[in-house]
Order: structure tokens, then C-alpha cells, then sequence
């Protein structure tokens, strides 16, 4: 059976008559409906990147990789099944971040095997999935330097810095406050990277926040 790719990704390639591969900006959406001409213009213009076309179809491929991986996990019982577990920082109305510890620990990338999902649970208290396959690599595994993950320069990974964990809606809080809570700081949780395969994402296939105006999704800086 064939498989699908998110358009929001490909859409914004473009290859030129010399071959050279083009990409928008991400950061065109709604939000800057009110820009002026020149604002608008400056984010849509598309910058040149080092990429082959072996390596798009390279990347391509990964993230059917990806997208196999979240059609399975739509149903949050596969996702328990396969060693997932939530954490402990659900809090209503914030979406569930589901771990899963021995790829955590195993600190290798490998596209069908997600480490984190994200849920949202709905008015009767069932998960739902938001979309998001999250990767993650701990600090400790591989240093400061970018994580190589997908083929070429588009993966967007970024680091979380004094995480409160184990304390209802978890999130960044200063140490002090964290302690006050009962909680425990992660000064650095380490890599993660976001990938959203199953609907099209306006930030791009791998920005860090969710579609505008879906509530839950992604995470809030």
C-alpha cells in the first residue's frame, strides 16, 4: 500500500534549473497576517540549502518511517503496549507526554522508533493523539553538538532548560519554585525533535509547536 507523505513539508521545496534545492521560511502563517509587505517578503523569501536530491528522497523515506510509526500509535493502547508509559506531569487541558524508557536509554536515532508521543485527553478523559512523534536524545549520549537524525539541515532539534518534572503540569519553572512544588529540576533534559506526519502543520514538519489554534499540541515556550 502506498503511503502519504505530509505535503507541508514538500511543498516548500523547490528545485531550480541548476538543480540546487530552495526552501521557504518556516514562520508564515496566520500570526503574520499583519505584517507589512516588507516583513511578509523578508520571511518569504526561500533560502538555499546544501541538499542532493539522493538525500530528499533519503528524507523522504524517513519519514515514511515516521508516519508508519504514528498511524500505529493512534490508538494509545498500542503505545502502552509497546512500553510506553505517561509521565507524571499530566495536567488538564496540557497534552500527556508518553516516554518510552529503553529507547531513551539506548541514545540512538532511528526514525520507526519514536521515544516520546504526545496525547490530549478529551472531555470524557480518553487519549487522544495529537500528532506529534517526538525524538529525543539525552545531553549525556551525544554532547552539545546538533544530534544527526533526518538526512540533511531541516530537522529542528532544541533542548528544554530547568524542567519541573513530577509535579501536575509540569512545564519550566525556576529551581526554587520547582522545590517549593515537591518537584525535580532537569536543568537540561537533554535533545528532542518534533515531527507531525498525520496533518498538515503551517510551522513546518518539524517545528517544536503545534498547528496554530489546536489546542494541547506541541509545546509552549
Amino acid at each position: 500500500m502506498s503511503m502519504k507523505t505530509n505535503k507541508s513539508f514538500l511543498k516548500r521545496i523547490k528545485v531550480t534549473k541548476t538543480g540546487k534545492l530552495m526552501v521557504r521560511k518556516t514562520g508564515q502563517n496566520h500570526f503574520n497576517s499583519k505584517e507589512n509587505s516588507s516583513e511578509k517578503g523578508a520571511k518569504g523569501r526561500k533560502v538555499e540549502f546544501h541538499m542532493s536530491r539522493k538525500e530528499l528522497k533519503t528524507l523522504v523515506k524517513q519519514l515514511h518511517l515516521v508516519r508508519a510509526s504514528a498511524e500505529k500509535y493512534r490508538d494509545v493502547n498500542a503505545a502502552l503496549v509497546d512500553g510506553f508509559v505517561v509521565a507524571k506531569d499530566v495536567n488538564k487541558g496540557r497534552p500527556g507526554h508518553f516516554f518510552h524508557r529503553a529507547r531513551l536509554n539506548d541514545g540512538t536515532f532511528n526514525p520507526a522508533e519514536p521515544e516520546m508521543l504526545m496525547y490530549q485527553q478529551d472531555e470524557q478523559g480518553r487519549w487522544q493523539f495529537t500528532g506529534a512523534v517526538v525524538y529525543m536524545l539525552y545531553r549525556r549520549q551525544v554532547g552539545d553538538r546538533h544530534p544527526d537524525g533526518f538526512v540533511g539541515p531541516l530537522d529542528n532539534w532544541h533542548m528544554h532548560y530547568n524542567t519541573c518534572e513530577n509535579v501536575a503540569g509540569g512545564g519550566v519553572a525556576a529551581p526554587d519554585t520547582c522545590k517549593a512544588l515537591g518537584g525535580l529540576t532537569l536543568h537540561n533534559f537533554g535533545w528532542m525533535l518534533h515531527v507531525w506526519v498525520l496533518e498538515e502543520n503551517p510551522l513546518g514538519v518539524f517545528s517544536f509547536k503545534g498547528p496554530p489554534g489546536k489546542a494541547g499540541a506541541g509545546h509552549h515556550h
